[in-house]
């Protein structure tokens, strides 16, 4: 039997989000909307699959693909960004348990720092994220979003991560608020 802890907890907050890509519809979405996350979720409703790709004969990248339904991705989108704007969690770890996925554990954190550890100079804090879909553009960085702004894959090793499980996909960085578009399909 399928089972989906992001599911079961965004459902509610993903049907309410605007798919209509005409640009009419919009929703904010802050802290006091979105649910604070669990630390640790499982689900198999969304897989990943490592492959490995070499261009020119020497340079090996690990291009990592991500298999779910379309509504599925609104949850783990509605995750990061509960993990961005919540400041008592700052990593969820996502068990992923379908079979077909080589990727077993999926780690979605943010890097909340604390007052008396800031450097000199001014400092900002995403609190709020206004939602409007739109069609994607042909590529991902053409447009007016910076690759800056994209939440960033990196693909580690389980000592790496402190799991068990041999690969696990980690999303990081210290991405803006806009870098959530790309988290957000309509």
């Amino acid at each position: 039997m399928k089972s989906c802890d992001l599911r079961t907890v965004y459902t509610g907050l993903a049907s309410r989000i605007p798919s209509q890509a005409d640009g009419n519809e919009s929703i904010t979405l802050s802290s006091h909307d979105l649910p604070s996350p669990p630390y640790e979720m499982a689900t198999d409703y969304l897989y990943i699959s490592k492959l490995d790709h070499i261009y020119n004969d020497w340079y090996k990248v690990d291009p990592l693909h991500f298999f779910a339904r379309k509504e599925t991705y609104r949850h783990p989108g509605l995750l990061i960004l509960s993990v961005v704007f919540h400041q008592r969690i700052s990593k969820v770890v996502i068990s992923l348990k379908h079979p077909c996925g080589g990727v077993k554990s999926l780690i979605v954190e943010y890097a909340h720092r604390k007052i008396d550890e800031l450097p000199a100079g001014y400092h900002t804090r995403p609190f709020a994220f206004e939602y409007y879909p739109r069609l994607p553009d042909k590529h991902p960085f053409g447009g007016d979003i910076s690759p800056e702004d994209l939440p960033r894959f990196e693909l580690s090793y389980a000592k790496e991560l402190n799991v068990t499980d041999p690969f696990g996909t980690r999303v990081a960085g210290g991405m803006r608020c806009a870098a959530i578009h790309s988290a957000m399909p309509a």
